[in-house]
């Protein structure tokens, strides 16, 4: 998703503004700067200490909290050991636990690093890619009459500009990467997040359900193409049916018609929705489904063969076929 965005950013971005870049695996930052370049100056920097101290505006994206607090946190090599900016911007793209990014955002801005919020994307890769993906902002937006209370340092004017043009700056960047259109402000620090976690427990048991569904169906004799017509034109169309269509050679981009090629591996499903069984019973709600669909993807990535498959891969063991589907693929 990263790179994916970065392109984006460095190819919409103003041409004679420098992007900072930086990677724990510094081949993927050459091979950006070699493949990005033409669109504007790239620097790869040794640390996101270095990034931030040469930009008003940064993101991040890694997979995991303790990835987030050594990013902001580290005292020789994170943000905070940047030289303190009370105008610095700081987008925080990643997915992982609520009270995580509340916590390392606090203790940022309390730092002076500047003003953080958390700003999980969605879309997937190909949204990634094409420009299209959704940002869901920790933050209460540009109108005053639907704000929600700002958290303590954002309130104490920690934007350098009394926090005003904040909204408009968070907007004016993720626009490089996404739609307008779907920048969705959801009130203070970390609930964007919640969006997030909200959204994907959603899809995850969508495709579980998709898949499920689509294997009774087949097995009671009606043609895959014939089902598909069916939920297409009904209550059970979704974005999954679409773009997460489990069964091979119903959709022709999907992962499954594509040798369940990944574009979200189980490793992923497996820990997004923990964090939504996670976030679900801190307040109390029941994620019955959530814990049923987790020992399924659990299954796809605990099995060697299809670990490294796209999420969708839970279709071959749901019919007990990934041998069958492996020689086939072999046989290709």
């Amino acid at each position: 998703m990263g790179f994916r965005m970065a392109v984006n950013l460095r190819k919409k971005m103003p041409s004679a503004a420098t992007l900072y870049i930086h990677d724990i695996v510094p081949a993927a930052c050459h091979r950006f700067a070699t493949e990005n370049s033409h669109n504007g100056p790239i620097v790869v920097a040794s640390s996101a200490a270095e990034v931030a101290a040469k930009c008003r505006t940064l993101l991040t994206i890694v997979p995991t909290s303790q990835n987030v607090q050594q990013v902001y946190l580290d005292p020789v090599t994170g943000v905070v050991a940047a030289p303190p900016n009370a105008a610095r911007l700081m987008l925080e793209c990643s997915t992982i636990e609520i009270a995580a990014t509340r916590e390392i955002g606090e203790r940022v801005m309390k730092s002076g690093a500047g003003v953080y919020v958390d700003t999980p994307v969605s879309g997937g890769a190909r949204g990634a890619e094409e420009g299209t993906i959704a940002f869901l902002v920790g933050h209460p937006g540009p109108n005053p009459d639907l704000a929600l209370p700002a958290t303590d340092t954002e309130s104490k004017g920690n934007s350098g500009d009394g926090g005003h043009d904040i909204p408009r700056r968070i907007k004016d960047t993720v626009g490089y990467m996404g739609l307008a259109s779907r920048v969705n402000f959801c009130g203070s620090l970390g609930s964007g997040l919640v969006g997030k976690i909200v959204n994907n427990y959603i899809s995850i048991n969508n495709v579980l359900s998709l898949a499920e569904g689509m294997a009774f169906g087949i097995r009671h004799g009606v043609d895959k193409m014939a089902l598909y017509n069916c939920v297409k034109a009904s209550s059970g169309d979704s974005w999954v049916l679409e773009n997460k269509n489990s069964v091979p050679g119903v959709i022709a981009r999907s992962p499954a018609s594509n040798g369940f090629l990944a574009t979200f591996p189980a490793r992923m499903v497996v820990k997004d929705l923990s964090l939504g069984i996670q976030a679900a019973q801190a307040v109390g709600i029941d994620p019955s489904m959530g814990r049923n669909a987790l020992v399924r993807f659990q299954e796809a990535d605990e099995d060697l063969r299809t670990t490294n498959l796209d999420c969708t891969s839970v279709w071959l063991h749901l019919n007990n076929m990934v041998d069958e589907w492996l020689t086939e693929s072999a046989q290709k």
